[in-house]
């Protein structure tokens, strides 16, 4: 296959922006590089599977840097920003695998994962059969969200299907794509006496209904075990691929 160019690849963003226009449109697509059109005549949109290791790196840079401008990349955040790009954790063909960014508080994964998150938003396409865009996407939510909501909700399991109200729109976490920021960082909730790992149950819906899940820890592995059971650590694995990010904390 032909390899994308940034340059390319920006331009078909920029093209597959407009979902009111598709059909006016059609000579702008005309315009587009040979290569993007084949892909999108085959495959309907261009993935992450399209674009090179140092294309998929660049631009995920680029995202970052529009979240904290002053981002310095150094060999810490080098090493696990350049093993997402490898595998392109986007979509990546059918694997539903996520991924588990371990490190010390501080060091920066949050971060990187605001960025994937808005990198992934690129990769959108029209979908005829639902006359919309299909935008590619995962919310960010901490786990003491989770445990606090659960708190609040006189029925705190009705959560499990109705979501919770973050940042102005409501968040659901079962049957879409997330990033469940800081495991283990979160209060054991309690519902009528009863003492209840919020998350812990998430993450096993989640892994039941194979959904995309992303997270982030201070943990390693022994004491996530250790705090969410060997049960849940067990569907863990099979959830997500484990990166352990080296560095001190960026905050000082």
């Amino acid at each position: 296959m032909k390899e994308i160019t940034k340059a390319e690849f920006m331009e078909y963003v920029a093209y597959s922006s407009d979902r009111h226009h598709r059909n006016e449109k059609r000579e702008e697509f005309k315009e587009l590089s040979k290569t993007i059109q084949d892909i999108i005549e085959s495959d309907k949109a261009v993935l992450p599977c399209h674009l090179t290791e140092a294309v998929f790196k660049e631009i995920y840079i680029d995202c970052l840097k529009k979240l904290q401008p002053n981002y310095i990349i150094d060999e810490n955040s080098n090493e696990i920003i350049s093993l997402i790009s490898r595998d392109r954790y986007v979509i990546k063909n059918n694997d539903r695998k996520g991924l588990l960014v371990m490190g010390s508080v501080g060091c920066g994964k949050t971060l990187l994962m605001r960025g994937l998150s808005e990198t992934y938003k690129l990769f959108k396409y029209y979908d005829p059969h639902y006359g919309c865009d299909r935008v590619f996407n995962f919310d960010i939510i901490p786990t003491y969200s989770l445990s606090l909501g659960f708190s609040k909700e006189k029925n705190g399991f009705s959560i499990f299907d109705k979501g919770i109200f973050q940042a102005g729109s409501v968040v659901k976490f079962l049957n879409y794509d997330l990033c469940i920021d800081d495991l283990g960082a979160e209060d054991i909730a309690a519902q009528f006496g009863n003492v209840v790992n919020v998350v812990g149950n998430v993450l096993q819906q989640r892994y039941d209904l194979k959904s995309l899940t992303f997270a982030t820890t201070n943990l390693d592995t022994k004491h996530l075990k250790e705090f969410y059971g060997e049960r849940v650590y067990s569907r863990m694995k099979e959830m997500f691929n484990f990166l352990y990010m080296k560095g001190n904390d960026r905050r000082n």
